[in-house]
């Protein structure tokens, strides 16, 4: 704004206006290029522990999970005693 006085008399008005809008869309474009790039290095930061998650945590033994053993019950039944219930 300063040279844009200054220098007044030598410059038109029309490319004044035009420096001026061009500085304020630089500063907006550059606030949202830090925008992404902090998004970015979030997301990369979530994939990363996602990655290492899953390359240090053992595996489940699912060979454990073939069936249910032959005592587990084919049948049962609940029983309440003494159970009250409200609602206000």
């Amino acid at each position: 704004m300063g040279l844009a006085v200054a220098l007044r008399s030598s410059v038109s008005p029309g490319l004044v206006g035009l420096a001026i809008i061009q500085v304020t869309t630089l500063s907006e474009v550059m606030s949202d290029l830090i925008v992404q790039w902090t998004e970015m290095e979030t997301s990369l930061g979530a994939v990363t522990r996602i990655s290492r998650f899953i390359e240090e945590t053992p595996r489940e033994k699912l060979s454990e999970l073939t069936g249910l053993p032959n005592e587990w019950p084919s049948n049962g039944s609940i029983e309440f005693k003494n159970i009250s219930a409200s609602y206000e």
